[in-house]
């Protein structure tokens, strides 16, 4: 299954100052919700330089947002 789709929009968490990407991701079966779910896990243990830091998600009834912390180098910063 491809993920690369959605829309993604710049934020900041209030509470912390954080800028974030926000990623809007459309669900349409639980098998989608599920391999989301799985991607999720994955994304939450990752600890690499080069990889995007998860900061948090929320599951609506048909879709998903995902942020991801922004750093200096990321690709935020081109747009």
């Amino acid at each position: 299954m491809n993920r690369a789709y959605g829309v993604v929009y710049k934020a900041t968490v209030r509470e912390t100052g954080f800028v974030v990407a926000v990623k809007l991701l459309p669900i349409s079966s639980k098998k989608e919700r599920d391999q989301v779910s799985a991607e999720i896990s994955v994304l939450d243990r990752a600890r690499h330089p080069n990889v995007v830091r998860y900061y948090g998600s929320f599951f609506g009834e048909d879709c998903v947002w995902v942020m991801h912390l922004e750093s200096p180098s990321s690709l935020i910063h081109l747009c």
